[in-house]
């Protein structure tokens, strides 16, 4: 399914068929919780997710993403609330425990400019 960022920060949009993300969680955490890849901790499953066929002789940070691979293009973390009455007209933060690295963050059809502290 493709959609614009407008679209999937808007109420309404239906995620239907999307993984399911308890959050914090990374990308990869929610789908290993959610079956669609075997934990990576064990064994060898680590060599099995998409990317991980990578040479031991070269350091793996520094290798090329492989093409095709489900982790080259952006994720998204979607969810809705309502924000209590008596809230809404004070400045209100939200915490996002589930950056590790980098995030566009859209709110109602809008991607904000955000600061990191």
């Amino acid at each position: 399914m493709k959609a614009a960022g407008e679209q999937i920060s808007s109420v309404g949009f239906d995620a239907q068929g999307w993984h399911k993300a308890e959050i914090p969680a990374t990308v990869v955490g929610a789908l290993v919780t959610d079956k669609t890849y075997p934990d990576p901790n064990f064994g060898t499953n680590l060599k099995s997710l998409p990317g991980m066929n990578y040479s031991d002789k070269n350091l793996f940070a520094n290798q090329d993403m492989p093409e095709g691979s489900p982790f080259r293009c952006s994720w998204w973390y979607r969810t809705e609330f309502t924000p209590p009455a008596r809230q809404l007209k004070k400045t209100e933060w939200l915490n996002f425990l589930g950056i590790n690295y980098r995030a566009n963050i859209w709110v109602n059809g809008h991607k904000w400019r955000m600061r990191l502290t």
